[in-house]
């Protein structure tokens, strides 16, 4: 087994002739928990295609190229990845508090057919502050090359994200057992000529609707609700949440919240990439999801999806029309936005109204029917909107759906829907 120091660059080859190997990082400090992630990147040390950060909340990339296991290993296949795929950089940070300065000891090793071909290890004399390290790269130059890093960032994970272009992360995102962290930006898209000049569609009206046609770019579908401070010089009833609810082919639904993030390659095939808790008159409260654009094909069938604000009762009392959401979704160089006059129906104006719904859609294959929306929930209810579809194969929205608290626990949530049947998958 070959022992690396830090700076040192090998080639893959005089390890092992295998293109199916294991990776593994570790980090040992008495109470600190790490995360373990893998970054592709393409020639210019960029994320341009966020389904090749492989993570805890999205563990593998779309071929299986990278699949990270249990523990900080990964298994990968150099011959599968694509030509855009440069450099895999393999990153520990911490979750939490606490610097690197505490770790005991950690490594970064490569191992095939049982046994381990290359190790470099690090400690926490080796850092100050930081909270996130690059421990090893393993990148195409004329072959598959291994290079131990050790370069510590301040910053952690936001900074790495920065570092290679990805979003940044907003603060108190919660643990990672039941949410994510944000994933990076989407990949951009590539258009035919035809498609270049980009198509923005802005609809107002609550009957009107507009068609993405979804075969003319590639990436996944991005969906951004947008609001602004109102202006009542408080806080704390700023903080809204983006919401989807996800009706399948089988009439089941499923939802997806900052708190249950969903996932894209899995069901429920749509994916929230974190929490913001406020909004200011000079930035605005924005939060994203991305749904996965084959979604209608896996599931043969068609699917609907709403799309609401919320706003949590302990937030305080505020009318949600005050705030002005919207919504856009984006595919390639089609956006459609939805910007519906909420102060305009007097049951939106209330200020104990909880949810708002700012966007629906329709996807069956290829093509994704967008409206604005614009129901609100009863007065004083913490009602979700509920799909269901209808005898000619369009939707049904009511607000009959479970209560979903963003805290509160299941004993709350369970008293609040006592007497509802209806539940998410």
């Amino acid at each position: 087994m070959l022992t690396l120091a830090r700076g040192q660059k090998q080639k893959l080859a005089d390890l092992t002739p295998a293109m199916q190997i294991g990776a593994q990082l570790r980090a040992l400090a008495p109470g600190l928990a790490f995360d373990f992630s893998c970054f592709g990147v393409d020639g210019n040390d960029k994320l341009s295609d966020d389904r090749y950060f492989v993570f805890f909340n999205q563990k593998s990339s779309p071929e299986g190229a990278i699949t990270l296991g249990a523990d900080g290993e990964f298994a990968l296949d150099l011959a599968r990845l694509p030509a855009s795929i440069q450099k895999l950089v393999f990153v520990v940070t911490i979750d939490g508090d606490g610097t690197l300065s505490q770790l005991q000891s950690g490594h970064f090793s490569l191992g095939t057919s049982g046994s381990e071909v290359a190790r470099f290890e690090f400690r926490g004399s080796d850092f100050g502050s930081e909270k996130a390290i690059i421990a090893a790269e393993i990148y195409r130059k004329d072959a598959w090359r291994l290079a131990a890093v050790g370069q510590g960032f301040s910053g952690g994970l936001d900074a790495l994200l920065a570092h290679f272009g990805g979003q940044q992360m907003e603060e108190d995102v919660p643990t990672p057992q039941t949410v994510s962290k944000p994933a990076p930006a989407p990949p951009p898209r590539e258009v035919a000529p035809a498609e270049a000049a980009p198509k923005k569609v802005t609809l107002t009206k609550a009957d009107s609707t507009f068609k993405i046609d979804l075969s003319k770019s590639s990436g996944e579908i991005v969906a951004t609700a947008q609001w602004i401070d109102n202006g009542d010089n408080r806080s704390d009833n700023d903080d809204l949440d983006l919401r989807a609810g996800i009706l399948f082919p089988d009439g089941t639904m499923s939802i997806v919240t900052c708190t249950a993030p969903g996932s894209l390659q899995n069901k429920p095939f749509v994916f929230h990439l974190g929490d913001v808790k406020s909004a200011t008159r000079d930035k605005p409260g924005r939060e994203t999801m991305k749904v996965n654009p084959q979604i209608s094909a896996s599931q043969r069938g068609k699917i609907a999806i709403v799309f609401s604000i919320y706003s949590a009762i302990a937030n305080g009392p505020v009318a949600i029309a005050s705030l002005k959401p919207v919504i856009e979704l984006e595919h390639g160089n089609q956006t459609v936005k939805c910007d519906l006059d909420f102060s305009s129906n007097k049951d939106a104006k209330k200020k104990f109204v909880y949810t708002y719904v700012i966007g629906l859609a329709i996807i069956d294959g290829n093509e994704v029917q967008i409206s604005p929306g614009g129901q609100v929930s009863p007065p004083a209810s913490e009602a979700t909107p509920w799909l269901e579809w209808d005898e000619n194969g369009g939707v049904n929205l009511t607000f009959t759906g479970p209560a979903v608290l963003k805290s509160g626990g299941k004993f709350l949530t369970g008293l609040l829907n006592v007497g509802n049947s209806k539940r998410y998958v």
